[in-house]
C-alpha cells in the first residue's frame, strides 16, 4: 500500500534518545486516531540521537503506511526538530507531542476536533491539571511559569507542555519566525503567535510521571537565558504597545507599567545565569579528575 498524500492532520513526534519508548508512543498515537476515525500522518523526527531511536523510527515507518521517519545526524534542539516536522507536514492541521509518553496520545484527536469545530481558533495548547513529577521539577516549573507571566502575560498559563495543535498554515508561519531551537522554543512560539495576532486557547491534560528526562540543570539555565532573550526581542518589536491585543485601558496601563521593573530585572537574570553556568562548569571540571583517579585505582 502506498503512503497517503491526502492527509487531514499531521502529528510531529520529536525524539531525542527515547528509542525505548518510541514504539509504545507511535502505536498509541496510531490507535488513538484510528478509534477517533481521524486520518493522520505521523512524522518522527530524530536528531543527533546516541541510542537506537533512529533505527526504531525507520522500523516504525516500514510497519505503518502513515508513519514517516525524518532522521538528522546532528542535534537540532527540540525546537529545531519540531520545525523540521512542521515543514514536512501535509495535513490541514498539525500538532506535536513529546515521545516520552508523558502526555497520553488520546488527547490528539480531541485537540484536532477543537480546531475543526472552532474555525476562528488557530492554536490549542495543553495545560497540566495533574502533574506527576519530582519536587524539584515542580518547583522549577512554578518559578518558570511565574517568570513568563510577568514577562509576557500570554492568554495561556502553561507554556511548556509537550502537546500543541495548530492550523498548519499558522504553524508554518510561526515556525518560520522562531529564533530559539532548544527547550524554551515553546515560549518563543507562543509569544510570536501572540504578536502575529493568532488566537489560542488552553485545554486540560493529565501529565504522567516520566523517569527519563533530557532536562538538566544546565538545560534549565539555557531555557532561562533563551526566555529572557525572547522577552528582549518582544520589547524591541513593540516598544510603544507591548500588549496591543489588550483592549481594556486600565489593564493596558498595568501591563505597560510593569516593564519599568521587569526589564531591568531581566538583565539581572541574564547575569545570574552566566554566573550559575560558570559555577556548573567549574564543578564539572573539578569532578572529572576525581573520576579519572577512581578509574585508575580500579
Amino acid at each position: 500500500m502506498s503512503k497517503n498524500t491526502n492527509i487531514l492532520s499531521s502529528i510531529v513526534v520529536p525524539c531525542y534518545n527515547h528509542g525505548s519508548k518510541l514504539v509504545q508512543t507511535v502505536s498509541s498515537i496510531v490507535d488513538a486516531c484510528k478509534v477517533a476515525d481521524q486520518e493522520v500522518e505521523v512524522l518522527i523526527v530524530t536528531d543527533g540521537c546516541t541510542d537506537n531511536s533512529e533505527e526504531v523510527s525507520k522500523k516504525l515507518s516500514s510497519k505503518y503506511d502513515n508513519v514517516h521517519s525524518l532522521c538528522f545526524p546532528k542535534r537540532l534542539g527540540k525546537g529545531g526538530g519540531v520545525r523540521k516536522g512542521v515543514d514536512a507536514a501535509k495535513g490541514q492541521y498539525v500538532c506535536f507531542i513529546d515521545a516520552d509518553m508523558a502526555i497520553d496520545p488520546k488527547y490528539i484527536p480531541q485537540f484536532f476536533h477543537v480546531l475543526q469545530t472552532h474555525t476562528k481558533l488557530d492554536i490549542v495548547v495543553a495545560a497540566r491539571r495533574h502533574y506527576q513529577t519530582s519536587a524539584f521539577r515542580k518547583l522549577t516549573s512554578f518559578v518558570y511559569r511565574q517568570m513568563n507571566r510577568w514577562f509576557f502575560w500570554l492568554p495561556v498559563h502553561d507554556t511548556q507542555v509537550g502537546l500543541k495543535a495548530f492550523k498548519t498554515n499558522v504553524a508554518k508561519d510561526i515556525f518560520s519566525s522562531l529564533k530559539v531551537q532548544g527547550y524554551a522554543f515553546d515560549i518563543d512560539l507562543l509569544v510570536t503567535a501572540s504578536l502575529k495576532g493568532y488566537k489560542m486557547e488552553e485545554r486540560p491534560v493529565v501529565q504522567q510521571f516520566c523517569d527519563q528526562s533530557n532536562v538538566t540543570k544546565q538545560t534549565i539555565l539555557n531555557m532561562t537565558a533563551d526566555t529572557v532573550h525572547t522577552y528582549h526581542r518582544m520589547m524591541e518589536h513593540c516598544t510603544s504597545d507591548v500588549v496591543h491585543h489588550v483592549k481594556d485601558r486600565a489593564r493596558f496601563h498595568f501591563h505597560s507599567l510593569r516593564h519599568i521593573f521587569v526589564y531591568p530585572l531581566s538583565w539581572c537574570a541574564l547575569a545570574a545565569v552566566k554566573v550559575a553556568s560558570k559555577l556548573l562548569e567549574e564543578k564539572k571540571g573539578a569532578s572529572e579528575p576525581v573520576a579519572v583517579m577512581k578509574q585508575s585505582v580500579a
